[in-house]
């Protein structure tokens, strides 16, 4: 790799903080080097709800990375929060800016809607709620069916749930438990346009993610229209703008998250 970059002479090299990649990459004469800092391990030391993190692995990786720095000249974080994360966690002398995650608006306008309520034996006006990233553990999975019964319960009706990303065998199995009421369209991993025509058709979202930088499931909801419930964690709060576009509730408050979603199946709210 380095062998490659100094014959392509790059003028400015972007690198991912995430495993410090640029600790192994020589110098570049006239080439400036920026980190994106999206990851930072410190955040995952004490999070609540996942068995507990190596404090030594999180020592030794954010030693890591502190040493990468010494080879960097900006940092970019896509968020306000990661911005106060990183200057948190590291000493870095040089210029940190927030540049936000961003979307395409001629492909976000270029993806027709994709209704899975006939798929699962749903009138059109039924609600169809997104639930991104449902199979991941720092995403909340072991919150979902807890939230989605508290729905059940409110809803005059069967809801329709479209759960996305991978979903692993322990959730499937909690997901097996849930009323009749609930109809889950879980097709697995799926490309940009066939997710977000599918996010496009629900009614409304909800996102128990434990930790978060800059959610693109939460900016491609609120750019498709659809209202979100999620917790008040990381950027979470950049995107979500409480009564606006969707609801914001108190960090790791499942119940107050459930009521908040429940507020949405009246389609005059949401």
């Amino acid at each position: 790799l380095n062998t490659a970059l100094a014959r392509f002479a790059p003028q400015v090299l972007v690198c991912p903080d995430h495993g410090s990649p640029a600790l192994f990459l020589r110098p570049i004469a006239g080439c400036r080097r920026v980190l994106v800092a999206h990851h930072n391990p410190s955040r995952f030391a004490d999070l609540p709800f996942i068995e507990p993190h190596s404090a030594t692995d999180v020592r030794l990786a954010v030693a890591a990375e502190q040493r990468t720095l010494g080879r960097i000249d900006k940092v970019i974080a896509p968020s306000h929060y990661m911005k106060r994360i990183f200057e948190r966690t590291y000493s870095f002398d040089g210029p940190v800016e927030v540049i936000p995650n961003l979307i395409d608006p001629d492909f976000l306008d270029s993806v027709a809607s994709h209704d899975p309520r006939g798929l699962l034996g749903l009138p059109p006006g039924a609600p169809l709620v997104y639930v991104p990233g449902g199979g991941n553990k720092f995403k909340g999975a072991g919150f979902v069916p807890e939230i989605l019964r508290a729905l059940a319960q409110e809803s005059d009706g069967p809801i329709g749930v479209f759960l996305s990303g991978a979903v692993p065998e322990e959730t499937q199995s909690m997901l097996a438990g849930l009323p009749d009421g609930l109809r889950v369209h879980a097709p697995g991993p799926l490309d940009g346009s066939a997710n977000l025509g599918r996010v496009k058709a629900c009614s409304f979202g909800v996102y128990p993610t434990l930790a978060e930088n800059y959610s693109m499931a939460l900016l491609e909801a609120a750019l498709c229209g659809v209202p979100m419930v999620t917790f008040d964690v990381g950027g979470n709060g950049e995107i979500i703008r409480d009564g606006t576009n969707g609801f914001l509730v108190p960090a790791h408050d499942v119940g107050a998250l459930a009521t908040a979603a429940a507020r949405l199946l009246d389609p005059t709210t949401a």
